[in-house]
């Protein structure tokens, strides 16, 4: 027997036309591909069990083709095709054919028939570029056989045409019939999908200019969007950009992987590599996947928890693609899939999760995702042989995946213009707050400046220099409060709380509403007390004393004549509560949300008349969170607000 390629003259060369195909330009817009979801005809209905006849559009081998198991994998194609030879043969009755988990070898067999009256040019395709070991044999009725031996395991050269799929042509004599045989062996007991198609030589060619050009297409719009989120990362440096960037170039490498692209182009003959590679490039995007998840919507700063949870998938995803450099196939497909279920649905709850908190960013990736798997969806059913192979189920992938780098960019640009206005926000806040500061400062230094002039003058009379020096002083401490305001919200920032002692909370807010009486009885505010006794917390004295200062003088402050302040502390399970009320003129819903941001005051236009820097509430939170608690503000305008700091017990 022999292997080789030119056994059979070809009209035209198969090799030169699809060369050509591949110099014609790639430069299809995405909505003309797109297209391609229409599914295309089907071939005619089978014929009989093991004959195949070529058909417009492409015959699907599938369900003509008989098979067998060789557990030994010893026996030959003599031994196989002889009319004596007792091995069950099986029909398949499926579109593509797929054993799975198997050490075996397997046999394929059926026959063409020409029924026409003249020769026909045919090819057998088989569009899974990664079965490790492929042995074709065609034999004519004249006794005449052509052996092809190649394989992903075998180096690119022994496929008898240039392409990134298995391509087998040969010719047909009128009334003739040529039996086929195919042996298939895996090397780490793993055999891929079947997907066979016969194909007249000229309709393959038609058909084969259009799925290079689909393929050119997509990895076009990829590679144009890698650059140019490459080319923001450049210069915004923003985290998520570079994990979308490893993600793009992840999934573009395992595309071009698994399509055997890469085996075609870049390493023809590294065997290893072209296998292992695929399950690598596999893992490597999924894993940047997870990263920029947690990344683009936040989730270390929604829920600490929850974003761990996220980057420890996607380091889990890294250590797959390592791993599968040292171990086989079925091993790796044995162990990831339960992993890879998990983590789909994790990544469809989160999404879903914070699309219904109206998270902005979680909306546009949850639509992303589904958009991604609603294109994966029929190319998995196709794989299983549950739907047909045709245009449908073997573009929807490509347009799925295009539409979801196009949305995720376009979400990432968006991220961009709510950062911008985010920014200008808080430069916003920021003068407001220098405003507030030069206000705040100005004041009480006018006033010790102009007494202290008064008095090293000689212009006031005795008692007039200790009312002087009784303002000087109040207004001296008024500043040193501001100042130590500053260093405290900075020294928080960066600081963690050790071994907090535990203290009693009643006598804190005692001493705290002594230092508000004098407030509350120029403002004619009443205040009342009911506090649990034997409370106790673990906690740092001053912060909590400068805390619940903060939060009963804004209570009095932001109150009307004759209004009233409640202070109450309660012990749960494991927190205890502390409340300062008030039925003062409120807080509008919008500023809500921004109220405990370092530096942000209500908008005094609206009736705020109250001056300050904006620290007060923002040191609040913080030293709420700071304890491992944390503070929640409801208010209604012309009602009222309450202030919840909890703290653990």
């Amino acid at each position: 027997m022999e292997n080789r390629r030119d056994t059979i003259p070809f009209p035209v060369d198969l090799s030169v036309m699809l060369r050509r195909v591949r110099r014609t330009p790639l430069l299809l817009g995405f909505f003309f591909w797109c297209g391609l979801l229409v599914a295309a005809p089907p071939g005619s209905s089978p014929g009989p069990a093991g004959i195949v006849e070529p058909t417009a559009g492409g015959q699907v081998v599938g369900p003509q083709l008989e098979f067998f198991e060789d557990s030994t994998g010893e026996l030959t194609l003599e031994q196989v095709s002889a009319p004596e030879f007792g091995g069950p043969w099986q029909r398949s009755r499926q579109d593509t054919v797929n054993f799975g988990l198997s050490p075996s070898v397997y046999w394929l067999r059926f026959k063409v028939e020409n029924r026409q009256s003249s020769e026909e040019d045919l090819i057998l395709e088989l569009s899974m570029p990664l079965v490790d070991y492929l042995d074709v044999y065609l034999r004519s009725q004249d006794g005449h056989q052509i052996d092809y031996r190649t394989g992903d395991r075998r180096d690119f050269d022994t496929r008898p045409v240039v392409h990134r799929n298995f391509l087998f042509p040969f010719r047909t004599q009128p009334g003739s019939q040529t039996e086929v045989y195919l042996r298939l062996a895996s090397e780490d007991g793993f055999h891929e999908a079947l997907p066979l198609t016969l194909w007249r030589q000229a309709e393959f060619t038609a058909k084969d200019a259009l799925a290079e050009r689909v393929v050119g297409a997509y990895i076009g719009v990829l590679g144009i969007m890698l650059l140019y989120n490459l080319v923001i990362l450049f210069y915004i440096k923003d985290r998520s950009y570079l994990f979308y960037v490893l993600y793009l170039a992840g999934y573009l490498l395992w595309y071009a992987a698994y399509a055997g692209l890469l085996k075609q182009y870049l390493w023809p003959t590294a065997n290893w590599w072209a296998n292992h590679g695929v399950i690598f490039f596999g893992s490597l995007f999924p894993a940047a996947f997870a990263w920029f998840a947690d990344s683009f919507m936040n989730l270390a700063g929604r829920k600490p928890w929850l974003g761990r949870l996220i980057r420890l998938m996607g380091a889990v995803w890294l250590l797959l693609g390592l791993a599968a450099l040292l171990i086989d196939y079925s091993t790796w497909l044995s162990v990831t899939p339960p992993f890879a279920v998990f983590a789909l649905l994790s990544a469809l709850v989160v999404g879903f999760y914070y699309s219904a908190k109206g998270v902005r960013a979680a909306r546009i990736y949850s639509v992303s995702f589904l958009v991604l798997l609603a294109g994966f969806i029929p190319f998995w059913l196709k794989i299983a042989g549950v739907l047909p192979s045709n245009s449908f189920t073997e573009n929807a992938p490509l347009v799925g995946s295009a539409l979801e780098v196009l949305l995720l960019s376009v979400g990432l640009a968006d991220r961009i213009n709510v950062l911008n206005k985010e920014m200008a926000r808080l430069n916003m806040v920021k003068d407001e707050f220098l405003a507030n500061l030069s206000h705040e400062m100005r004041t009480p230094l006018t006033t010790i400046q102009s007494y202290a002039e008064m008095m090293s003058e000689g212009m006031a009379g005795e008692e007039t220099v200790k009312a002087y020096a009784r303002q000087i002083e109040e207004d001296g401490a008024r500043l040193n409060l501001l100042i130590e305001d500053l260093l405290l919200a900075t020294r928080l920032d960066s600081s963690i709380l050790h071994d907090l002692p535990r203290l009693s909370i009643a006598p804190l807010i005692d001493q705290s509403v002594k230092r508000s009486a004098p407030l509350a009885r120029e403002r004619e505010v009443r205040v009342h007390i009911d506090v649990t006794s034997g409370l106790q917390a673990p906690c740092d004295a001053g912060l909590l004393s400068r805390t619940l200062d903060h939060l009963i003088q804004n209570a009095i402050r932001y109150n009307n004549a004759g209004g009233e302040v409640h202070i109450s502390a309660r012990a749960d399970s494991n927190k205890i509560t502390i409340l300062v009320r008030d039925n003062g003129i409120g807080i509008d819903e919008s500023h809500l949300s921004h109220v405990c941001e370092r530096f942000y005051r209500v908008d005094t236009s609206i009736g705020y008349k109250e001056s300050g820097t904006g620290l007060g509430l923002y040191l609040a939170s913080l030293t709420a969170t700071k304890h491992g608690g944390q503070l929640l503000i409801r208010s209604q305008l012309q009602v009222g607000t309450t202030v919840e700091l909890q703290l653990p017990a």
